[in-house]
């Protein structure tokens, strides 16, 4: 039985037939020919290693894969693992030739698949706030609505929902240790011009309170007299001219 090269290539799976009877070496062939038309079958149905991996340019005749649930240790697990690289490549045992899978300790940033940790916060690693910064457009508002409700879902604790709108709490690893940390944004469904709805964002910062401005002091610690500013200099000269167009009045009576 061979395998059909799909339109598609998919991850492997502990659970699928051949990467089973590879992890558990039980495959026989009777020459090295069969067995290697099997790895590069192998290679054409299933998603090799995007990244170059140091065993790959050490066994060329070998496949290496991401193989789901495949020797997934506890701390592993804790850390988000759900898969592991293998080496799939052939050895001999009793005269005939399997294949076996050798796992190779690979870090899970290289990792197709994993499980986020869960965190009181999101980053914006988050693939809802990943679709959302690469602007992703919605037909209906309804679909951009819904999409804010699963981000309150998912972080209710740190997060305030609105019929469009969304106040959340996200984590940011920052530029400087100034940027550090938690902050505070607003999300808001809005209607793009040429049609469709996006998820706008902003930090959700209330602008400080300008200071009051003080009236210039008329003397200063020194006991000098201060110019006086605009505003006091045109009432000062308006009380002045009042005071000198205001007209005498004589006592009434006598010559």
């Amino acid at each position: 039985m061979t395998l059909n090269k799909p339109k598609e290539k998919k991850h492997a799976t502990i659970g699928n037939p051949t990467i089973n009877a590879v992890i558990k070496s039980l495959f026989r062939f009777a020459t090295e020919k069969q067995a290697l038309d099997r790895i590069n079958q192998i290679k054409d149905y299933f998603v090799a290693s995007k990244k170059a991996l140091p065993a790959e340019i050490a066994a060329p005749n070998a496949a290496v894969l991401w193989i789901r649930g495949y020797e997934i240790t506890e701390t592993e697990a804790e850390k988000g693992y759900t898969g592991n690289y293998a080496l799939i490549a052939y050895k001999i045992i009793d005269n005939k030739f399997t294949l076996e899978a050798k796992k190779l300790e690979v870090d899970i940033k290289l990792h197709p698949q994993r499980k986020r940790p869960k965190r009181r916060h999101p980053d914006w690693g988050n693939p809802i706030l990943r679709s959302i910064k690469k602007g992703r457009v919605f037909e209906y508002i309804d679909d951009a609505a819904a999409e804010l409700r699963r981000l309150h879902e998912q972080f209710p604790e740190v997060s305030i929902p609105g019929d469009v709108t969304l106040f959340l709490m996200i984590y940011e690893k920052g530029t400087s240790k100034a940027d550090k940390g938690v902050h505070k944004y607003k999300f808001e469904v809005k209607a793009k011009p040429e049609g469709g709805f996006i998820i706008d964002y902003k930090l959700n910062v209330r602008p400080k309170k300008p200071e009051p401005k003080r009236a210039p002091a008329a003397w200063d610690e020194a006991g000098e007299k201060q110019p006086q500013g605009h505003f006091a200099a045109m009432v000062e000269l308006k009380r002045r001219k009042k005071k000198r167009t205001m007209p005498v009045i004589k006592p009434s009576g006598g010559e």
